[in-house]
């Protein structure tokens, strides 16, 4: 136990004396900084795993609230983009500190799975003071093609078509989005995808729950870990909500799984 507490506080000693050379300039390059603390960080994952005839899983007491942890990511992000017009060290490292935090949170794992997702498109959010949103060529042409029907009162009698969707149902989607909210296609586009981001882990926790028979937060986080389902939130394409219909399909008796598809 004492070679174990040794071995840790070393490693903790290890890694801020890395970021201390960081900033002095006795480390110049990120891309090493970052593989020697990711190195650092399995390691002490290792230490702090339980042994093999302990199955008590680890936990710790966050002294405050697991909603603050969202607000930190976005406020550090903010701040960077605010400084340098990009995110940078400081924004992963606290992206990394607060998604450990939620999952060795002694919480409920819904809560943990709200969080997670909180903290993801919290990340994402600084993303559209840069740039007017969205972020790829598909969901532009869905947003200038719902613009058009708007215009026309019709979504067959516009200037955009296209052969492999002959029901526009991203386009009619984000056009009743601009109806009910009296947002610009465009930014109702946002806010169908921060709803995706936002319906997707919840559908994937229930999912789990019902089929499975556990009440885990580890489905929603691995989900959240795939690139693509999180790109998706800022890139939606039909197949993205062909995904949630099918899913949620499976929770047609949960209320508030339906609401991103009314």
């Amino acid at each position: 136990m004492k070679l174990e507490r040794l071995g840790i506080s070393l490693l903790v000693v290890t890694s801020l004396t890395l970021f201390w050379l960081y900033f002095i300039g006795r480390v110049s390059s990120t891309s090493q900084l970052l593989s020697a603390e990711i190195s650092i960080a399995i390691a002490l994952i290792a230490l702090l795993l339980p042994s093999g005839d302990s199955s008590k899983p680890i936990s710790i007491r966050v002294p405050v609230s697991l909603w603050i942890l969202p607000i930190a990511v976005y406020v550090v992000a903010e701040a960077e983009i605010l400084l340098f017009r990009h995110t940078g060290l400081g924004y992963v490292v606290v992206l990394a500190l607060t998604l450990i935090m939620t999952t060795l949170a002694r919480e409920r794992p819904m809560k943990k799975a709200a969080v997670a997702t909180a903290i993801v498109g919290t990340s994402l959010i600084p993303l559209y003071t840069l740039y007017v949103p969205s972020f790829g060529n598909d969901t532009w042409r869905d947003i200038i093609w719902a613009a058009q029907a708007l215009q026309v009162g019709h979504v067959t009698e516009t200037a955009i078509r296209h052969s492999a969707y002959p029901f526009p149902v991203v386009p009619l989607e984000y056009a009743l989005a601009s109806l009910m909210s009296g947002l610009d296609p465009v930014w109702a586009s946002v806010v169908m995808g921060l709803l995706y981001l936002l319906q997707l882990p919840l559908v994937v926790f229930l999912l789990s729950r019902r089929f499975g028979g556990f009440d885990d937060f580890k489905g929603a986080f691995v989900l959240l870990m795939a690139p693509l389902a999180v790109m998706w939130s800022a890139w939606y394409i039909p197949q993205v909500y062909s995904l949630t219909l099918f899913l949620t399909a499976f929770l047609a008796g949960s209320a508030p799984t339906q609401i991103p598809l009314l």
